[in-house]
């Protein structure tokens, strides 16, 4: 009988009467509510007998035909069902291709569902069936990504779908990640320029009001999504609804959730000001927990990714260098991002060749002048955070490292420092040496127990205990004509002093307080004499030595950005808290205001 009826309809097309083919759309585009909609067997049995037709229905008479099937809630439907809607889509597409960004849609949009597999074995079966399909899935899945005001669950149920789509489309792999990456830098961003406008910022505060609403299901959640959604009405997003716009194209499609989960902004939208205000720490809370549980959602995902098989047989290396390459695009552009760099944070400390990959891709960067200047500052800071923090480098590695940049600065003193006297243009000039030197700074801070040398040899034939003469070097270098201790920022200056001096590496303290009274600073020249300032010759500095170097006022001091702070996403911090190196309080005297690993982080 259905094919009887369907054959009929098209027939009747053909010869230009379309009411049998618009009577038979009509009834597939009513609400399943309605007591004229077909049942679930008439639906059924109609898209068999289509499937058949498929051949016919590349004809513009049959559009709207097509666009009901394609809208029909099939997900919610029985096995046998989704079975023939399957088929009729793989029909569907491989007859008339044209067809497939609309079916993709149907199928893509429901990835925010709490179950899933019909979408998978439907959208896995046409990518088979053709492979070209892929080519334009990446723009399907971008369109359809949930806004970042969405809630919890769905914006983690959408992800972990679209890595699913990476198995079996593998084409989509970067694409996919560079979506996650880019929207996460967009929490992420946000979440920082939230936590700016918070008078008197309170991180437990944050944590307890992150704890509250830590279930994704309970009303707390509800609660502060829909006043977060509410404070950005005004703020002229950039993240324009991408999934709304998109599901406009389908028509009415299949809702993403259930019905009462659709709902549940509903109470605030009847024209009440039910919130005149918006609580910003209320704020900063729902921004930190999507972070955070987008964050523990990528950890285990990139666990499976890379395990100790799929590492030895060098399988995670693409992956590895997909996320290498989207780090320094979505990044290392980005100011002052707090949580997602740990993604290569964890998964580079998982073998030593990703390790040197992630730290040399960094150094070609921060050392390379025909790189950006803002971007060689920013690699830089990653370089000196990671050495810092990364707890699996070893110690060859990371004296490895210190050799390049001091290598690098020795060179840089040698051929720059007469540029100094008397020209013109300002320290700014010089932004990148104050980078590498502040790194070196920094390392030597978190670094300084495992950096005296072990090798007795080596000790007994230099004259000094440190790695690369880490003595020689500082004390060198700190009474150039760059003066590095007035313009590196004054946290890291102040820490590397008390270390230097409690190391017996060098004596800061005389010319900290130079630069602090504004007096100029008697310098060596880069031949690096052989008296330089140290714990045992702290020489009163000349006050009236004055043309060595012009001060300038359009240079301030560097930024005290390292990116490997600590994290303070509660559950996300878990996954990192065994590969990661805090400071070691005593390292600081007991009197110092820098006890804490907070007291290193950025000097604004």
């Amino acid at each position: 009988m259905y094919w009887a009826y369907v054959k009929n309809a098209l027939n009747e097309l053909e010869q230009h009467n379309p009411t049998p083919l618009n009577a038979l759309s009509n009834q597939f585009s009513l609400p399943a509510s309605s007591a004229e909609a077909p049942s679930p067997t008439q639906l059924l049995f109609t898209i068999k007998a289509l499937t058949t037709e498929v051949s016919r229905l590349d004809n513009a008479g049959c559009h709207a035909l097509i666009s009901a099937i394609l809208a029909i809630k099939w997900a919610r439907n029985d096995r046998k069902f989704v079975d023939v809607y399957v088929r009729f889509l793989g029909v569907l597409v491989s007859g008339i291709p044209k067809w497939w960004n609309d079916a993709a849609a149907s199928i893509v949009q429901g990835f925010t569902m709490p179950d899933t597999e019909a979408h998978h074995t439907i959208l896995s079966y046409i990518i088979s069936l053709i492979p070209t399909a892929s080519v334009s899935l990446s723009n399907i899945l971008t369109d359809f990504f949930p806004h970042k005001n969405d809630k919890i669950k769905n914006i983690t149920r959408y992800i972990t779908n679209i890595l699913r789509v990476t198995n079996y489309c593998p084409e989509t792999t970067t694409s996919v990640w560079a979506l996650i990456i880019e929207r996460c830098v967009q929490i992420d961003s946000e979440l920082q320029d939230e936590i700016n406008m918070v008078d008197d910022f309170d991180e437990d505060e944050i944590h307890d009001n992150i704890d509250e609403s830590s279930d994704e299901e309970n009303g707390n959640e509800k609660e502060l999504e829909v006043k977060a959604s509410n404070s950005q009405s005004g703020r002229g997003d950039t993240m324009l609804g991408n999934k709304q716009n998109a599901r406009s194209k389908c028509g009415n499609s299949q809702e993403s959730e259930d019905e009462e989960e659709e709902d549940d902004y509903d109470m605030y939208e009847d024209g009440e000001d039910v919130y005149h205000e918006v609580n910003s720490v209320d704020q900063v809370s729902v921004l930190a927990n999507k972070l955070d549980y987008v964050l523990v959602l990528l950890f285990e995902h990139l666990q499976t990714k890379f395990t100790y098989e799929l590492l030895s047989s060098g399988d995670s290396i693409t992956l590895f260098r997909t996320l290498l390459n989207l780090f320094k695009t979505y990044l290392l552009p980005t100011h002052k991002t707090r949580a997602v760099q740990y993604l290569l944070f964890k998964v580079s400390q998982l073998h030593p060749e990703l390790m040197d990959a992630f730290l040399v891709s960094l150094i070609e960067i921060a050392l390379s002048p025909t790189e950006n200047p803002e971007r060689r500052q920013k690699a830089m800071q990653y370089v000196s955070s990671y050495i810092a923090r990364a707890n699996e480098l070893s110690k060859t590695q990371i004296v490895f490292v210190i050799s390049i940049l001091t290598g690098w600065t020795e060179k840089y003193i040698q051929e720059r420092e007469q540029e100094i006297d008397g020209s013109s243009g300002g320290m700014q000039r010089f932004k990148i040496f104050y980078s590498v030197v502040q790194g070196l700074f920094y390392i030597f801070c978190f670094r300084h127990a495992m950096l005296k040398s072990d090798d007795f040899s080596v000790v007994k034939s230099t004259t000094s205990v440190w790695e690369c003469n880490l003595d020689t070097f500082f004390q060198r270098l700190i009474v150039t004509k760059f003066n590095p201790l007035k313009f590196c920022t004054r946290t890291i200056v102040g820490m590397f002093a008390k270390i230097a001096q409690k190391e017996d590496v060098a004596y800061c303290f005389t010319i900290i307080e130079q630069n602090r009274r504004g007096i100029s600073t008697p310098t060596r020249s880069s031949s690096f004499p052989n008296s330089p300032i140290t714990p045992t010759s702290r020489p009163l500095l000349d006050p009236i030595a004055s043309s060595l170097w012009v001060q300038t006022e359009d240079f301030v001091q560097m930024d005290g950005y390292f990116p490997f702070d600590p994290l303070s996403l509660k559950k996300s911090k878990h996954y990192i808290q065994d590969i990661y190196v805090s400071w070691d309080a005593e390292d600081s005297d007991s009197d110092s205001e820098s006890d804490s690993d907070e007291d290193l982080s950025d000097d604004e």
